[in-house]
């Protein structure tokens, strides 16, 4: 792919194929932590006056990691509502549903990822979908924590990405029934799973809670070396 977006960059007046590389290598670079190679090629697409769903997806999981939520959810929504098929919709559907999430638009966040559900072709779209509704659930505290991870857990799509989201969903479950321990338990589980996973979103959320119920149970020193841990994952990813 380097090598490629040094021709493209040298050569941007012969740059059309760039939608085609971006369907092709941007889940590949965005599990690898390139977002600045995903940014050059959103550049050169826009330059062409490129307007592929795909472009405008890549563009939205580029604003998403760099914190502009409102941006990526526009442009997301918008990339989902242009007749895009299968699973490219359902990706633009995951990333509005992210960016409504941490940007506190938790009604907006439901619904994207409820679209996304509807919308996926493959059981990781699925499943990432299911996991996006559980998180939300979990944040409203308005009940049915246990349902959705019943129904997460049910579709399993076989990654590592699952197997690490389950233990992390087990460790919510945990901490809802006030059982601290038990959420320790499962949130070590989770951690041990991150170097087997290429889902920065994944890795860093368990990462993060692993820190935070480390202090809870009262191991301050494990807990901040948790926390610099979570410090570097988010700036290997590009977070």
């Amino acid at each position: 792919w380097d090598e490629c977006l040094a021709i493209a960059e040298a050569l941007p007046e012969w740059c059309t194929f760039a939608s085609a590389i971006l369907e092709d290598c941007l889940q590949e670079l965005l599990s690898g932590g390139r977002v600045a190679t995903v940014r050059r090629w959103v550049i050169l697409a826009r330059g062409m006056k490129l307007t592929d769903p795909i472009v405008e997806l890549a563009e939205a999981e580029v604003a998403l990691l760099a914190g502009e939520y409102d941006r990526a959810l526009a442009l997301g929504s918008h990339a989902a509502g242009r007749r895009t098929a299968g699973d490219l919709r359902s990706r633009a559907e995951l990333v509005a549903g992210r960016a409504a999430h941490l940007a506190d638009h938790r009604s907006v966040a439901k619904s994207r990822f409820k679209s996304a559900e509807v919308s996926a072709v493959s059981p990781c779209a699925r499943a990432a979908a299911l996991w996006g509704q559980l998180i939300v659930h979990n944040e409203d505290e308005s009940g049915g924590l246990e349902e959705a991870l019943k129904r997460f857990a049910a579709a399993d799509d076989g990654t590592a990405e699952h197997d690490l989201r389950l233990a992390h969903g087990h460790m919510l479950v945990a901490l809802e029934k006030g059982d601290a321990y038990q959420a320790y338990d499962w949130a070590r589980e989770a951690v041990a799973l991150v170097p087997l996973s290429s889902d920065p979103f994944a890795n860093l959320a368990a990462l993060n809670q692993h820190a935070g119920v480390l202090a809870y149970v009262g191991r301050y020193d494990e807990a901040l070396r948790a926390a610099d841990r979570f410090i570097a994952g988010a700036e290997d990813s590009g977070v």
